[in-house]
Order: C-alpha cells, then sequence, then structure tokens
C-alpha cells in the first residue's frame, strides 16, 4: 500500500519573501509589463500603461510577453524587467 503523505500549506517565515516597497509616485518612472501570451492580455496591458501614463505620468513602458501560458517567463527577461524598470505588471488574458 502507498503510504499517504500530508502536506502543511504554512509559510516558512525563514523562507518568506518581502514585498517591495510602494512607489510614491508613478510620475516618471519605466513601468515593465509581462504578457502571459493569452489573448487579449496584451490589448489589457497596452490600454493600463497608456492610461498610467496620461494619468499619472508614466514616462517609459518595456513590454515583453511569454512564449508560452503554461511555461515560466524567460530568466533574461525577468532580469531585464528587474534592471530597468521601477514597477512591472504582468498581465493573464481571456
Amino acid at each position: 500500500m502507498t503510504p499517504v503523505r500530508f502536506l502543511k500549506p504554512v509559510v516558512d517565515k525563514k523562507r518568506a519573501l518581502k514585498l517591495a516597497p510602494r512607489l510614491t509616485s508613478l510620475k516618471g518612472i519605466t513601468l515593465g509589463t509581462l504578457w502571459d501570451n493569452k489573448p487579449h492580455a496584451d490589448d489589457f496591458l497596452r490600454l493600463v500603461s497608456e492610461k498610467l501614463a496620461e494619468r499619472h505620468g508614466v514616462e517609459r513602458v518595456i513590454a515583453r510577453k511569454k512564449t508560452y501560458i503554461g511555461s515560466l517567463a524567460p530568466v533574461p527577461i525577468l532580469d531585464e524587467l528587474a534592471s530597468t524598470c521601477d514597477a512591472v505588471i504582468v498581465g493573464v488574458g481571456d
């Protein structure tokens, strides 16, 4: 008989990630967007980016996409967004 394995879904506080500090303003920032490659998420991210630029002064947008919804974003894309953007929005479509 196969043994039953129980999982305890509790965060290990030693390994827990800290949230990034909130930006005080979006004025003049570089915003990254990461499209998951699902239908319509690219349109949504473009619209959100445009509105944030119009209403809150986002200066520049760097848009990237994953090759497939079920895969992780490639490390070079994540590294680029992390090193060049002040904030990143990840979009899921449908």
